[in-house]
């Protein structure tokens, strides 16, 4: 058999009315020496039954069952059975345009210094499969070329927000080799979360726009990108874990000040404990007087208090 030049790597858990299309995708591409790899993440629903008919059909479709482990462990099951130079991630309900394959292993090739290339991004409902929108939430705006086009650092814009969703990305093969695998205790973001080590670890990016070659996402009740709740958890949680690897101070004060703002009241944990939490991993004395203000402002009292002896003291 020949060596693809990619690997496709599809989770898939309760998606398996949503398969088809996504495999569709996948074999209605331009680029033709690709295989794909199915991961059935311990899957209740007919997974298995619908994944083995592409597996007959078309032999560049291959298929793995694994206990059920989440998305990061679905698609390191992939990764760690693929034998593609390049990989791709894509949902098991979403879709890729027909070019995207073809054209980002064209960018890559003649880029040798670029790791990882990516494409824009177009959402759909599943109702309406036929519609285009440029982002997930209201306002309907584009987002990724704008980020990319945002003239500061890319890890500084990363660490603020994910710049790309998780199928507009083509990897090499040296960028896991280099940076490791998805990390397995994260049940939300884990994607952002892998980005960020990238660009943590000296990757370049490369924002390359072309006809035919977005990434389209389906939203549908169970997306768990429609949970604002654990979406907002889960950037909490990578403010504080990212905080531990970040050493410039004005990078940790701004990783601060964005973990502040994702802390969540629908957690047992307090307030408090999950703001000394942030502040231990984003240590540094540029964030104690932030700290104290974000303490102070769940403290009405002491902080009229406090206000009160600060004006007396410069009586």
């Amino acid at each position: 058999m020949i060596k693809p030049q990619v690997t496709v790597i599809v989770p898939c858990y309760n998606q398996a009315q949503y398969l088809p299309e996504a495999l569709a995708s996948i074999q209605a591409q331009t680029l033709k020496e690709w295989e794909c790899i199915i991961i059935n993440d311990g899957s209740p629903d007919n997974t298995a039954d619908v994944a083995r008919e592409w597996v007959k059909s078309d032999l560049r479709f291959r298929y793995i069952e694994k206990p059920n482990g989440g998305l990061s462990s679905a698609r390191n099951a992939g990764i760690k059975a693929a034998r593609g130079e390049f990989l791709q991630f894509l949902d098991a309900d979403d879709l890729l345009e027909s070019d995207k394959l073809a054209w980002q292993i064209q960018v890559l090739n003649h880029n040798l210094h670029i790791g990882i290339v990516y494409s824009d991004v177009r959402y759909f409902p599943a109702h309406a499969p036929h519609e285009r929108r440029f982002s997930l939430f209201d306002p309907d705006e584009p987002w990724v070329e704008p980020a990319w086009l945002d003239p500061r650092p890319f890890f500084e814009k990363l660490l603020e927000d994910n710049t790309m969703a998780v199928n507009c990305p083509l990897l090499r093969r040296s960028v896991i080799d280099r940076v490791g695998l998805f990390d397995e205790s994260l049940s939300a973001l884990e994607d952002w979360h892998y980005w960020l080590h990238c660009a943590a670890a000296g990757v370049r990016f490369q924002f390359a726009p072309a006809p035919d070659t977005l990434a389209i996402v389906r939203v549908h009740g169970v997306s768990m990108s429609h949970n604002k709740t654990l979406m907002q958890r889960a950037r909490y949680e990578t403010a504080v874990r990212f905080g531990y690897f970040l050493n410039d101070p004005g990078l940790k004060l701004k990783n601060f000040h964005h973990g502040v703002s994702m802390i969540s009241g629908n957690t047992r944990d307090s307030f408090e404990y999950q703001l000394l939490r942030l502040a231990w991993a984003n240590k540094g004395l540029n964030i104690l007087h932030p700290l104290l203000d974000a303490l102070l402002s769940r403290r009405p009292r002491i902080s009229k208090l406090v206000a009160f002896l600060v004006d007396a003291c410069h009586l």
